[in-house]
């Protein structure tokens, strides 16, 4: 689906199941812009610990072990349980996450990061 679909059917959704895992050919993708784009919406996810994915989510999503498929399950059983509370929450989280992927927030830090290399 387009970014513009997901804009205006997220809301339908209790949330993205995104396990991500290594590939076959042993690759990892350490920030799927698939999470990154679920949070910009505030959509809860439920996401696995491979990589950097853990740091791209932080506390915006429920994490379980890649290839683990019974604590995927568990993880799809806690996010389905959130009061509507816990959810906004964790919708609310996920939208401030997402704010520090900006293309603005990201050119500072890469900025920052230039300037601060030595001569």
């Amino acid at each position: 689906k387009t970014n513009a679909w997901f804009a205006e059917n997220g809301c339908d959704y209790i949330g993205l199941a995104a396990p991500v895992r290594r590939g076959l050919d042993g690759q990892e993708d350490s920030a799927p812009l698939v999470l990154k784009e679920a949070m910009s919406l505030g959509m809860p996810i439920v996401t696995t610990t491979v990589a950097g994915v853990a740091e791209t989510v932080g506390d915006a999503a429920i994490l379980s072990r890649p290839g683990d498929v019974d604590d995927l399950a568990r993880a799809i059983g806690k996010l389905t349980a959130l009061s509507n509370v816990e959810r906004k929450s964790l919708s609310d989280r996920a939208k401030r996450r997402a704010a520090g992927f900006s293309l603005q927030q990201q050119a500072t830090l890469l900025l920052t990061a230039i300037n601060g290399l030595p001569n």
